[in-house]
């Protein structure tokens, strides 16, 4: 055999040499990605993908997240917006940071979304969209791969479902659509943000623990204890503790010092409850120097009633005018009115009544409402069932927003149940005391166990968070943790928590010949006897008591009788101890009363009567 004696070419040293250096590289490219790898574990919280960690670095890849039943994409697929007027636009992830409890993520198009678990049984899903006010995106939708079967929780946003053998609930806002098919999560933007809570039940019933979590229902002791304690507080600061005798002022919510006519009313209110009238005439006399600040609240106690009537009419014209226009415009902010349906109640019309029922009937009840409006709502229903009347039967139809918005808008901060959908995603603890009000007496009045349950643990969860003078934080976080520094007191809670007939309230009669007339009063009962020749009114008030009323739809009359006396009318009638006047133009009829017994009767005689014993204003 011959050997080959040829030499081999320089160039084919290289090969080798090219073959190693295109491993390295190969391996250099593997281990620096593993370098830039990153995967996170925080409890049951999973974050996953490639580049480095920090806000809006734009050099991620293959970013997942996984949570219990299900996992998001956003490499894969990135998240959209859907206007109000149906324009789509995208966000891509951008940016990571990990802390104790989770995870924060950026996006483009000016998204963050915040992951956090509460402890070891909850995950909270923070989206928060923040373009300026003049963006008008109505949702936003996500990817979401569905690792279980989910189970719709009786009307609500909510589904329960099984993972590894431990149950859990996911629970978004009102308006949320879960499509398993497509594999996408739609969240409307309520102040451009959304929600979602994750939570492992154990062997909890998904409905009770959507709404009171770990906690039992509120019972009806620790309930009634709460309002107790909570009122009882409140009446020593209204009483000693924040009045200032020298000034007759208070200490106000604001931290400032002032005189307030909702908390005068409430202190009196009260004081009557518990039997205390010289606790009533201290104070009266103190602040009688404020007769200009007396508003027709106050007024039933205080005097002055004429003039505050006055201002009323102002305040009711401009209500009728609200009214008007909202039935043409559908304007919503009509729900903002406080104590809409005592106030249409008091002007006692019936072409308002039917303009209003107009208007209600004419909303889309579909749409989704801020939660100020949707308080308004549920509180015109409550009105209009305590009510019972037919003119009312077209306000019914409010009470689909309770299980379609209400409840969906429900949300567990700690072992309190709040609203959300507030500003800045904070809870607003004045329109969840309010609604929670409302949903107790709905349900007192409906024989619904359900309503009440919630409406009781709605007032407890708020009155939990009064300071050692009875003071209410106006917002909280998830956290519970107070923001900003606005407060509010039971002086402004007072009338819609206590049911006290002592508080001013409007009493409505139909007259004899179809006229309506209207009683603002503090008694605790009115009634009224209508005859051809005669009107009589009887009130029940505390003996010795001072109250002062006003009677709308008067016809003229003859005469009056008061205390069994025939009582002359006299323009100062609000010095004397009893007396009267009445405004013909306005057919207003205005009384001050000092009770010589806990029943008197006030007689209008409409033909001329035997006068027995004739006396003038003052005793």
């Amino acid at each position: 055999m011959r050997l080959m004696n040829t030499k081999i070419k320089n160039i084919y040293y290289l090969v080798p040499i090219f073959f190693l250096f295109v491993t390295g590289f190969l391996l250099f490219l593997e281990f620096s990605d593993r370098d830039n790898f990153f995967n996170i574990q925080i409890d049951k919280i999973r974050l996953s993908g490639t580049g480095e960690q920090g806000l809006d670095k734009n050099s991620l890849s293959n970013v997942k997240l996984t949570l219990p039943g299900l996992a998001l994409n956003f490499s894969k697929e990135p998240i959209t917006f859907r206007t109000k007027e149906g324009t789509i636009s995208s966000a891509n992830i951008t940016g990571f940071v990990s802390t104790e409890s989770g995870f924060t993520l950026s996006f483009t198009n000016s998204l963050i979304i915040n992951i956090n678990t509460n402890d070891s049984t909850s995950i909270v899903f923070d989206i928060s969209y923040r373009a300026d006010s003049t963006d008008t995106a109505g949702s936003i939708v996500l990817s979401v791969e569905f690792m279980s079967d989910l189970h719709q929780v009786s009307f609500l946003p909510c589904f329960s479902y099984t993972v590894s053998g431990a149950n859990y609930m996911i629970a978004a806002r009102s308006g949320s659509i879960f499509d398993m098919t497509a594999g996408s999560l739609m969240l409307p933007l309520t102040n451009n943000s959304a929600s979602i809570v994750i939570d492992e039940i154990g062997d909890k019933d998904p409905l009770q623990y959507y709404f009171f979590g770990e906690q039992a229902p509120v019972s009806t002791d620790l309930y009634e204890s709460t309002v107790e304690n909570f009122i009882s507080t409140a009446y020593e600061g209204w009483r000693v503790g924040r009045f200032n005798s020298e000034n007759g002022d208070w200490a106000l919510a604001e931290g400032t010092n002032g005189f307030d006519n909702y908390l005068l009313t409430s202190f009196i209110s009260e004081s009557l409850k518990r039997g205390r009238l010289a606790q009533i005439g201290n104070i009266v006399d103190t602040v009688n120097s404020r007769e200009d600040e007396f508003n027709f609240l106050s007024a039933t106690f205080s005097g002055n009633i004429v003039n505050t009537n006055s201002s009323r009419i102002i305040i009711d014209d401009t209500l009728k005018k609200r009214i008007s226009t909202a039935v043409k415009s559908e304007d919503i902010t009509l729900f903002l009115e406080s104590n809409l349906m005592e106030e249409l109640s008091w002007i006692s019309s019936s072409a308002l009544f039917r303009d209003f029922s107009k208007f209600v009937s004419s909303l889309d009840l579909g749409k989704r409402y801020v939660p100020a409006v949707l308080t308004g709502m549920v509180e015109v229903y409550m009105a209009s069932i305590k009510i019972e009347n037919d003119q009312y039967k077209d306000l019914m139809r409010l009470f689909s927003v309770i299980e379609e918005q209400i409840f969906p808008s429900l949300t567990r901060v700690n072992n309190g149940l709040f609203i959300s959908g507030g500003k800045e995603s904070l809870f607003d603890t004045s329109l969840t005391i309010r609604t929670g009000i409302a949903l107790y007496e709905i349900g007192k009045i409906e024989s619904n166990n359900l309503f009440e349950t919630i409406g009781k643990s709605m007032i407890v969860s708020v009155l939990s968070l009064a300071d050692e003078s009875g003071m209410i934080p106006e917002f909280i976080d998830r956290e519970s943790e107070i923001h900003g520094k606005g407060y509010f007191g039971a002086d402004t809670l007072y009338p819609k928590l206590i049911s006290n007939k002592y508080y001013p309230h409007v009493v409505n009669f139909k007259g004899t010949a179809g006229t309506d007339i209207s009683v603002w009063t503090a008694a605790n009962t009115v009634s009224h006897i209508s005859t051809k020749n005669s009107s009589v009114f009887e009130f029940t008030y505390p003996l010795s008591g001072v109250h002062h009323v006003v009677i709308k739809g008067i016809e003229p009359f003859t005469n009056l009788q008061m205390n069994g006396i025939n009582w002359n009318s006299d323009k100062r009638f609000q010095y004397y101890s009893s007396g009267w006047v009445y405004e013909r133009e306005e057919k207003t009829l205005y009384i001050k009363q000092t009770q010589k017994r806990t029943k008197e009767k006030i007689v209008l005689n409409y033909r001329e009567a035997t006068v027995v014993n004739t006396d003038t204003a003052g005793e």
